[in-house]
This record gives C-alpha cells, sequence and structure tokens, in this order.
C-alpha cells in the first residue's frame, strides 16, 4: 500500500540537464556545441578504440616499449594536434558570419568571447585527457612503466595542450586563411619540441634521472620550479587570448594597457628571481629563468610591434583624467606600436640584466654569446622600419620574419653548396639574418657575424626609434582631445576657453 503522506516520501533529486547558470553565456554556448559535434564524439570515439586495441596487442605478445611508445604518440596526435586545431577559425568564423556583432551588441566583451571558446575546446581537451588515466594504470599493470612519471608526463602535456589551444584561439583572430594556416604550421612545429621533452621525462633512462634531479632538490626550488612552470603555462594562455581579443574588439577600446602591465610584471619577476638566484643562491638554477625570459620578451615583441595606433580620444582618457604622471607613463602603456617599441626595449633591457648575471656568475665562456642574444631581441623590430603592411601590421610582421628565416636557411645551403664561406656575411644585414649567419661563416668566424649583425641591429633600431618618434604625435592629439571631453562641460557651464590645439 502506498505511503498516504506524500511529505514522506523521499525527496528525488533533479535530472542535470544543463549547464548551471554561474557559467559564463559563452563558454555554455561553446559547449553545447562542441559536446554536440560529430568531430568531437567521432575523435573520442575513435581514439578509444585504438587505445583498446593497443592494450589488447599485450596480450599477444606485442613488446611493453611498443605499447607505450604508441600510446604516447597518439595522446600526442590528439591532444596536440587533433583537438587543439579545432580553434583554428573560431573567432574568424564567428566574423565572416556576422555573429560576432550580435554577441558584441550582447554586452559580451571581446575578452569573454575568446576566453568562453577557449574554455569550451580546453574543456574536451581536458575530458580526453582525464579518460587516459585507466590506460596508465593498465600499462602500469602490464609492468615496464612508473605510474608517478607517467602522471607527471599527462600533466605536462595537458599544460602544453591548454597553450596550443589558446595559440589556435587567439591566431583565428585573423582574416587570411593563408596567414592563418601559416600561423598553424608553427604552432604545431613548436609543439614538437615539448612532445619531445615530454616523452623524454615519460619514458626512458632520460626520465628516471629527471626524476632523480627532481627529487634532489629541496622543497623551496622544488615549489619555485614548479610555480614557474604553472605560471608560465598560464601566463602564455592569457597572453595568446588577449592577443586574439585585442584583435576583434572595437578601436575605441583600450586592451593593450593590462596586457602591457601583465608583460611588464612577468619579465621584471623573472629578472629579479634569476638574478637574484645568481647572486644569492645556486646560478645553475637561474636558467630556469633564463630560458623562459628569452621567449617571453619576443613574444611580448610579437604583439607589440603589431598593434595599430589608436584613434579615438577615449583610449587615453583614463590616463589623461589621473594627472601628469599617468601620462607619463602612457609612454610605454598608450597601444599602439610607438609606444609599444619603448615598452620592448625595456623589456630586452631585463632579459640582458638576467644574461650579464649569468655570465659574470656562472658563464663567463658566454661573454661572447652576448652578439647572438642581441640579435634574437633585436629581430622583432625589423617590420617596423620597412614601409609595407600598414593595414595588417600583425600579417605584414609575420610575413616580414618569415621571408628573412627562408632567407636565413637558404643563406647557410648556398655556403654549404659553394664552399665559401665568406657569402654568409650577407646576412648581417638584419639581426633576424644574422642569427643564420654564424652557422653560415663557420663556427670559428660565428661570434664575429653574431657582433655584426647586432651592431647593424642597433641601426635598426635607431630607425625604428625615428620612426615612432614621429608616430608618437598622434598621442599628444588623442591626449588634447581627452583633455577638451573633460573641460567639456566646464566650458559650456562658464564660457570659458579651452586648450590650444597642439600642432
Amino acid at each position: 500500500m502506498p505511503d498516504a503522506n506524500p511529505a514522506s516520501a523521499p525527496t528525488r533529486l533533479p535530472l542535470l540537464r544543463d549547464f548551471g547558470d554561474w557559467l559564463s553565456p559563452m563558454v555554455v554556448k561553446e559547449l553545447r556545441h562542441g559536446l554536440r559535434t560529430r568531430f568531437f564524439t567521432t575523435a573520442l570515439i575513435g581514439f578509444h578504440w585504438l587505445l583498446i586495441l593497443l592494450m589488447a596487442s599485450v596480450l599477444i605478445g606485442t613488446e611493453a616499449e611498443m605499447v607505450n611508445g604508441t600510446f604516447w604518440i597518439l595522446a600526442f596526435v590528439l591532444l596536440l594536434g587533433v583537438l587543439p586545431l579545432r580553434g583554428f577559425a573560431t573567432l574568424a568564423g564567428e566574423s565572416k558570419d556576422g555573429t560576432l556583432d550580435m554577441l558584441t551588441l550582447t554586452s559580451i566583451s571581446s575578452w569573454k568571447i575568446t576566453f568562453g571558446k577557449w574554455v569550451a575546446l580546453f574543456s574536451q581537451n581536458f575530458l580526453v585527457g582525464v579518460s587516459l588515466l585507466p590506460y596508465l594504470v593498465a600499462r602500469y599493470q602490464f609492468g615496464g612503466v612508473e605510474i608517478v612519471r607517467e602522471m607527471v608526463a599527462l600533466g605536462l602535456l595537458m599544460l602544453v595542450s591548454a597553450i596550443a589551444t589558446a595559440m589556435f584561439v587567439g591566431f583565428s583572430s585573423q582574416s587570411s586563411i593563408v596567414l592563418r594556416l601559416f600561423l598553424a604550421a608553427g604552432t604545431l612545429i613548436a609543439a614538437i619540441p615539448a612532445g619531445v621533452m615530454i616523452y623524454l621525462v615519460g619514458l626512458g633512462d632520460s626520465g628516471d634521472n629527471l626524476m632523480r634531479e627532481w627529487l634532489d632538490l629541496n622543497w623551496v626550488e622544488q615549489g619555485m620550479v614548479a610555480g614557474l612552470i604553472f605560471g608560465l603555462a598560464a601566463y602564455a594562455v592569457v597572453f595568446f587570448l588577449a592577443m586574439g581579443a585585442s584583435r576583434i574588439a572595437p578601436p575605441s577600446e583600450n586592451h593593450s594597457t593590462i596586457k602591457r602591465l601583465m608583460m611588464l610584471a612577468v619579465v621584471s619577476a623573472l629578472a629579479i628571481i634569476g638574478v637574484a638566484t645568481c647572486y644569492l643562491g645556486d646560478p645553475d638554477m637561474a636558467y630556469w629563468a633564463f630560458v623562459p625570459i628569452m621567449f617571453v620578451t619576443v613574444l611580448a615583441g610579437i604583439d607589440l610591434m603589431t598593434e595599430d595606433t589608436p584613434r579615438f580620444p577615449t583610449v587615453v582618457l583614463p590616463f589623461v583624467k589621473r594627472g601628469r604622471w599617468s601620462q607619463l607613463s602612457g609612454l610605454i602603456l598608450y597601444p599602439g606600436w610607438a609606444s609599444g617599441l619603448r615598452l620592448y626595449l625595456v623589456l630586452a633591457g631585463l632579459s640582458m640584466a638576467l644574461f650579464a648575471a649569468l655570465v659574470q656568475t656562472d658563464s663567463p665562456e658566454w661573454a661572447d654569446e652576448g652578439g647572438i642574444m642581441s640579435c634574437f631581441l633585436l629581430g622583432p623590430i625589423i617590420p617596423l622600419v620597412l614601409p609595407w603592411g600598414r593595414s595588417n601590421r600583425f600579417a605584414a610582421w609575420w610575413w616580414t620574419q618569415g621571408a628573412l628565416v627562408a632567407g636565413g636557411i637558404l643563406l647557410i645551403s648556398l655556403c654549404e653548396v659553394s664552399r665559401v664561406r665568406e657569402l654568409g656575411f650577407i646576412g648581417v644585414v638584419t639581426p633576424t639574418t644574422a642569427i643564420f649567419s654564424g652557422p653560415a661563416v663557420g663556427f670559428s668566424r660565428a661570434e664575429y657575424a653574431f657582433a655584426v649583425g647586432a651592431a647593424i641591429g642597433l641601426i635598426w633600431l635607431v630607425a625604428a626609434l625615428v620612426k615612432a618618434t614621429a608616430e608618437g604625435k598622434a598621442y599628444r592629439v588623442l591626449e588634447w582631445e581627452a583633455r577638451q571631453m573633460l573641460n567639456k562641460p566646464r566650458t559650456e557651464t562658464t564660457g570659458g576657453d579651452s586648450d590650444d590645439e597642439p600642432a
């Protein structure tokens, strides 16, 4: 007999039929679309069928080393290539279909649009990564693997997958499919060294050596290294997403200042940690800061050198409101490549300061490598001086650097074929090609080629500074217009005169 009192009946939990209201509408929209696509479900099911067959092959005598290697190769292909590639046209597709303007009208900022797309894509990547855990346990039961080491390798793989997905989403803001194909190829090529490192961590004697070196560190050093890895991964994700968001944002919005403060904070922190480690701790640990700071600085340069100069006074209005000192900070914080060049010189100076500390405390023989480091840091400046690419500075930067890199590779090939090493000195005309001049002219004269390339790079820098000074007049006009906006209510009320317009 059923209970007559409905209040005493057990309460049933409602079924979860949709995402919670606390999630961003953009994330919900992209997750709904992504989880229902035939591509994701097909790739996920096919991937697990391959892994099941791979695990079953152990029963017929397949060697454990072959199974382990194939497992990681499949994981690399899916998490570093197939799944991140879905962000290839995510922003460009919205713009082409006309939905980007509709999203903007709903008060969803360009950052929320870009971040929401990345969260949706990486959530699916994370789901696939978590689904690999049973296979780690199964391979551990078969023998030949260390479960802790494999968990570390899987965690690193997910970090690199997050960065690769952010790169594809950020680069998808470019409308040119040819440029996006070029950037996608570069992203996949850049993922190869990261995949090799993860492979070495997860397999072989090298992984054992890395684990022993890790265990030899004290808990403070372990915490610093782990924090550095996670911090740089988070910064890389935010950097590439911010790059994409700034490209799709209305030109009257300022998405640059926050990015620049973040760049300055990260590079300054790396420089301080590295220099302090050189003089107060183990100089060998400073390389954990030196290698990232060089790449972070150059990546920042790519973004800084490709920003268009703003044409709306609302961009500089917050600086003008805060007075003279705030306007002075605008010399490096205003949007646009002219102020970006000044900030880049600050970042490059911090990187070279850490290099000088390493030379003084740990590697005096590196003093002669200052030329190649200077060429590496001066390379991003070259496209600023050239007259083309004003309509799309980002595309012009990549095509120019791609042409210079191709020219450097051809120069090395020419010197190898002709056996006339002196031809390699042709490459010193730019810092980018000077990096290839060193291998072209031979080991004995490489340092001289790098030094000459760095010296000529300073001439390129002076030319860029002259051009930036001329471009800087636009900031003064914007500041004057911003002051007029602030004084307009007062002048309309009192009838007072306004400031004279700058020449």
